[in-house]
């Protein structure tokens, strides 16, 4: 996994279905991106390690179980991600502080490092920093952000897109500073508009989830892809020295 940057790629962590994991999957092997992101299911790491065989692309497996994780990396999952917590709202769940450090420490009595866990964005920023500090401590190496669930936006376009991800956008500003040296993965209602403020915010990544896996076909997925990519290399241009 490269340290600046990088896109990862959502399925989702309820999307169970073959068939639309298959069409996220084959558009993000096509765009050669860094990371995809998928449910704990088997069946989906088993479909994501065939797809993704001649490519670079990490897996991340997404799951709210420790248990299902350490399954997840005994069939291949390169990286455990304990979140995403957005599906759980609706119904009124809200997973607690405690809760998420019981967990992060029985994968890591486990001997799992590559770990990525996502502070809820329900929290405030001083517990948000709190918790954040407190998973670099234990030597959990990604923090991924969240918002995307919290904001509305109340107009469309540019202003739409903006108002979508101006949680995760302040919550990246929060954990950069409070994990200065940690990889800050933001997600949550990002698109190709936002991610370079998100990069600007000081996140090393960037997940985008539904503005791509709710697309319909494989074409329009590798679209959506290739102008965030294309975002993200173009500020990454923009913001080298000149030699």
């Amino acid at each position: 996994m490269k340290e600046t940057n990088f896109l990862k790629v959502i399925a989702g962590i309820e999307n169970r279905d073959p068939v639309k994991v298959t069409k996220v999957l084959k558009a993000a092997a096509f765009c050669k991106v860094e990371a995809v992101d998928i449910c704990d299911s088997p069946e989906i790491i088993q479909l994501a390690k065939e797809i993704l065989k001649e490519t670079d692309t990490k897996i991340f497996v997404s799951s709210l179980d420790p248990q299902k994780l350490l399954s997840s990396s005994r069939i291949g999952a390169d990286y455990l991600e304990l979140g995403n917590y957005d599906h759980l709202y609706p119904s009124g769940i809200k997973i607690n502080r405690k809760e998420i450090l019981d967990a992060v420490q029985t994968l890591l009595d486990s001997g799992e490092t590559n770990l990525s866990v996502t502070v809820p964005g329900y929290l405030t920023p001083n517990e948000q920093a709190d918790l954040a500090q407190e998973l670099c401590e234990m030597g959990v190496p990604i923090i991924q952000t969240e918002g995307g669930s919290i904001s509305s936006a109340s107009e469309n376009g540019a202003i739409g897109q903006i108002e979508k991800a101006k949680v995760t956008l302040a919550n990246t500003i929060e954990l950069k500073k409070a994990c200065p040296r940690a990889c800050i993965l933001a997600a949550g209602g990002l698109s190709a508009i936002t991610v370079p403020m998100a990069i600007a915010a000081g996140a090393n990544g960037v997940g985008i989830g539904k503005a791509i896996s709710n697309l319909a076909s494989e074409i329009e997925m590798i679209a959506s892809i290739k102008s965030v990519q294309e975002s993200l290399y173009n500020f990454q241009v923009k913001m080298s020295p000149v030699l």
